[in-house]
This record gives structure tokens, C-alpha cells and sequence, in this order.
């Protein structure tokens, strides 16, 4: 509080106190001396009161003089305290600018050395490209190489130790003292043919032809056909359709080979071989490499799995429909049946001088189809509505055979069914040009003979005809004949499509095929495995 403030209480107070006293000798006059002093004692404590309570006003007023003072002090430390904090406020902004500054000049820099680096890395990136391309392929073509020797590599092998074989026989039958067949002896052989002109090397008019032995001679001239099955002479060696007892397809065993073996790697890096044909044809061309291999007991001949059913069509693969212990299948790859090392290896145990031998069926019986397909075919036959107790007839009718050449003659190896084992089959049409392609009309008047040797009137028909053909064909037959005709719709799906149709063929009690027709030879040969190899119930047309 201020100054002025405590002097104008005190005289206040003065005033008031004299007046009292001056109230107090003038009731002193006037009243009695008891009432005065009673009035006195009252004064005396309210000026006891007042001098108190003024004693505790000037404490508070000093008290609160040093508060304002502190706070004055206080007030002074604070602007102290403010301006310096002002100062390194405006230190810190000028050196967060000085940072700021920085960074900018440390973005710049750094944007400019990654354009440095970019340019850098895009001129790298080409050599980067190539040098990683060039491990993939070396990494994937030692991978292929690592499985396999190639195919051409084993054939020949194979050929080497087979005339080492008929070296020696030789020899013995001249009298002579065996030569080991060693590595010098081999490298001075090949020095010697290489030594010649290629045109001394043409076969036939400066060096006589490779001959087989006097057993292969033997073999080819007199094959012993194969004509029924017999439990204890045949059961080690031809594998007949059967099934476990579970209902599945028994796969065939070779060599401890049980079905067809995990797909190997050739040596053709990146073959693009990749056949159009049939899978009838694939399978077809498969007995050359399953004779020579179970003849001369082989295990690593090979055959491409890679075929595609049209030149549009979508690659296949052989190993996913076919099962067989005896030829292994391979991508990389390029077949070798039609080269002379081939030929020479194979030589007397190819299909076309053992077809329906012993040793044929030996190799034949142990190449079929994947179970999923049979078990598709018996569905569709089981759902067909098909008398099966009964029986029925299988027809196979192609319209167009490719093995028919202008004048009515075959040509190919879809012969070879009808040559060695149905020759003396019931047939249907008299000449060669009818029986090679008849067309549908032809088919329809051939019933006639057919149906005259059997009482059966359920009919399934193997045929490539379009859907307006065999509408028209139908017709005609369910017109003409008691017969109720069966054929399973196409789905799209070629090769599955084919397969299961020559299966439900196999399994009629009576086929009709066509001599010249690949399907025909797989649908008679089937026929006659399911029925321990007779021909009875087979015609041709």
C-alpha cells in the first residue's frame, strides 16, 4: 500500500479517538460516574478492537508491499529471461536456415550423382542383361545334360557293344583269336573310315552293307508268329490286360521298371520338335523303339513327348497318355528312328520283321494307355446303354485313310496288322480299293455281311465322319437294318477323345476294322491282348 495511504488511517483514527474523549467528559458532566466509567471501559475496547485490527491492516499493507516488490523483481527476471530466450530463438532460426541451405545443397548433390549412377547402370544394365540370360541358359542346359547322355549317344553305345558281339562271333566261327574291343582299337577303326572319301562311305557301291549275324538272319527271315497264349509258356513274358483287386488297371512292369518312368532331358537345348500328327500315330511309331529295346535289352532308348493334334493346337505329351515301362519319353529331344545309327542298332529287331512274334508281343503288350482314360471309356460304355451281358460290335470307319495312295494300294506300316495276323480274317469288301476307303455308303451296304455272322444288334461306330455324316449314315443303317448304333460325342479334347474311343472298341465281343488304318491296327491288337491273343471275332472290311 502506499504511504499517503497509511498516514490518512492514522489520522482518522486520531480523530476518532478524540472525539470519543471529548464524548466521554461531556457524558462525564452529565451522567454519574458509574455509567462513565462503564461507558469508558466499552470505549477502551473498541480502541483496543480498532488498534488491532489496525495493527493486522499495516502487517497485510507491508506484506503485501513485499509481495509487490518480489513480484517487481520477478517481472524483471522474466523480460530478462525472455530476451534471451528471443536471442537463441533468432541464433537457432538463423542456423536452422544455415541447415536448411544445407540439405537443399545436399538434395541437389545427391540428385545429380543418382543421375550419374542411373546413367551408369543403364549403360551396365544391357551387359548386366546378357551376362544373366547367358547363366540362366548354362545353368539350365547343365541341369538337361546332367540327366541324361542323349539319345544319339546311347544308340550309338549300344551299336558299338552289339557289333563288338557279332565281332567276336565272327571270329569264333573263322577260328580266329579274339581282338579286345578296347579304346585304341576303336579310335584305329575310326581312323580308318575316316580316312575315306564320302562317296566310298554311300552304302552299296564301295562298302558292302553292315550284315545282322546268322541268329539275326535267322530271325528275320523265319519269325515264329505268336498265334495264341499259353499260361506257363507266355505268362513271363507278355503282359495281358488285367486288374487288381481293386478295379485298377495293372500297369506294366519291364526291366524292375514299373509304368512309364519320370521324363527326361535331351541334349537338343531348346528343341522346338514338336510333331503335328495323332496320338494313334505316336503310339503306332513307338513299336519300333519298344522291339529294339526289349530285343536287345536296352533300357534308355528315348522318344519325344512333345505332339500337338493340329498346327494350332496346344503341345501334348505322350507320357501323360501313354504307360509303358519299356520307352522312356524326353523333352530336348528329337527321335532317331529314322537315322542309320537306328537302323544298324536295330537291325533285325524292328517291328516290321518280328510284327506278331513273340518277341512283338513281348514289347506291344507292355505299351497301353493311362488308366484314367480306360476308366473314362468303361463310364461312358457303362452309362451307353449297351445290352454288355449281350455283347455288341465295334465298327471302325474312316472316311478318309492317308495310307490309301491314288490307285487304291496302301502304303505305310498300317498293313502289317493285316499281313502277319489277320490275313485270314473274314472280310467285307473284295478289292483293295474298297477295303482301303470304302466312304459311307460303301459301309452302310458292307453291314449286310456283317451282321449274317452274328445275332448281336448293338453296334458301336469309330469314326472321324462330321456330325451331318453320321446323322446321315445312321439314317440309312436304323433304316435298312435291326441295329441300334452308338457313338461317343466328341468333347474337343483330340487326344483324349481318341484314345478313349479305340478302347471302348477293344472291348466289344466282335470288331470290324480297316486294314489300312492306323486305329484299326491299335483296336485289333487290343482285341486280341484282351482275348489271350486269338483272332476269333475280328473281320475286315
Amino acid at each position: 500500500m502506499p504511504a499517503t495511504g497509511v498516514s490518512g488511517a492514522t489520522a482518522l483514527i486520531a480523530g476518532v479517538f478524540y472525539t470519543l474523549a471529548f464524548c466521554l467528559g461531556h457524558r462525564w458532566g452529565s451522567h454519574s460516574t458509574g455509567e462513565f466509567r462503564a461507558q469508558q471501559a466499552q470505549l477502551l475496547m473498541e480502541g483496543e478492537r480498532l488498534r488491532y485490527e489496525l495493527q493486522t491492516a499495516e502487517a497485510l499493507v507491508a506484506a503485501r508491499k513485499n509481495k509487490v516488490q518480489q513480484m517487481g523483481a520477478d517481472v524483471v527476471a522474466l523480460m530478462t529471461k525472455n530476451a534471451e530466450l528471443t536471442a537463441e530463438n533468432q541464433r537457432m532460426g538463423n542456423e536452422q536456415t544455415d541447415w536448411v541451405d544445407l540439405n537443399n545443397a545436399c538434395i541437389d548433390d545427391t540428385v545429380r550423382r543418382r543421375r550419374e549412377w542411373n546413367a551408369a547402370d543403364a549403360a551396365q544394365a544391357v551387359v548386366l542383361g546378357t551376362l544373366e540370360n547367358q547363366e540362366r541358359d548354362l545353368l539350365e542346359r547343365s541341369a538337361h545334360l546332367r540327366d541324361t547322355d542323349g539319345l544319339r549317344a546311347i544308340i550309338l553305345l549300344n551299336t558299338v557293344k552289339r557289333l563288338s558281339g557279332d565281332h567276336r562271333d565272327l571270329r569264333t566261327r573263322l577260328q580266329l583269336s579274339q581282338e579286345a574291343m578296347t579304346n585304341a582299337r576303336l579310335d584305329g577303326l575310326i581312323d580308318k573310315w575316316a580316312a575315306l572319301a564320302p562317296e566310298q562311305m554311300q552304302i552299296g557301291e564301295h562298302v558292302a552293307p553292315l550284315q545282322a549275324s546268322e541268329l539275326d538272319t535267322v530271325r528275320q527271315l523265319l519269325p515264329s508268329h505268336l498265334n495264341s497264349y499259353d499260361e506257363d509258356r507266355d505268362a513271363k513274358h507278355v503282359f495281358l490286360p488285367r486288374k487288381d483287386r481293386y478295379g485298377e488297371p495293372v500297369v506294366p512292369t519291364w526291366n524292375t521298371r514299373e509304368g512309364t518312368q519320370p521324363l527326361r532331358h535331351g541334349t537338343f537345348y531348346r528343341s522346338e520338335y514338336l510333331p503335328t500328327t495323332t496320338v494313334a500315330k505316336q503310339f503306332r511309331t513307338l513299336y519300333d523303339y519298344a522291339t529294339c529295346a526289349v530285343g536287345l535289352n536296352i533300357t534308355q532308348l528315348m522318344y519325344p513327348s512333345a505332339f500337338r493334334v493340329c498346327p494350332q493346337c496346344e503341345a501334348e505329351h505322350l507320357h501323360d497318355a501313354i504307360e509303358t515301362p519299356v520307352v522312356l519319353f524326353c523333352d530336348q529331344c528329337v527321335p532317331q528312328h529314322f537315322t542309320d545309327e537306328f537302323k544298324l542298332l536295330c537291325n533285325g529287331y524292328l517291328d516290321k520283321s518280328l510284327y506278331g512274334s513273340g518277341l512283338f508281343w513281348r514289347a506291344r503288350s507292355r505299351l497301353t494307355f493311362k488308366g484314367q482314360y480306360l476308366a473314362r471309356a468303361e463310364r461312358w460304355l457303362n452309362e451307353s446303354g449297351i445290352d454288355q451281358q449281350r455283347g455288341f460290335i465295334a465298327a471302325r470307319m474312316p472316311t478318309t485313310v492317308a495310307a490309301c495312295s491314288t490307285n487304291g494300294r496302301p502304303v505305310g506300316n498300317a498293313t502289317l496288322c493285316y499281313q502277319h495276323l489277320l490275313k485270314a480274317a473274314p472280310q467285307v469288301f473284295r478289292t483293295p480299293a474298297e477295303q482301303c476307303n470304302p466312304g459311307l455308303e460303301k459301309y452302310v451296304s458292307g453291314l449286310e455281311k456283317v451282321l449274317r455272322r452274328t445275332d448281336l444288334r448293338d453296334m458301336y461306330i469309330s469314326t472321324d465322319a462330321s456330325d451331318e455324316q453320321w446323322l446321315a449314315f445312321k439314317v440309312n443303317v436304323t433304316a435298312k437294318y435291326p441295329l441300334r448304333l452308338h457313338r461317343r460325342p466328341a468333347t474337343g479334347r483330340a487326344t483324349a477323345d481318341a484314345i478313349i474311343d479305340l478302347h471302348i472298341a477293344s472291348l466289344a465281343q466282335r470288331v470290324v476294322v480297316n486294314r489300312y488304318d492306323t486305329p484299326s491296327t491299335i483296336i485289333a491288337e487290343e482285341f486280341m491282348l484282351r482275348r489271350r491273343l486269338t483272332k476269333t471275332g475280328i473281320m475286315v472290311w
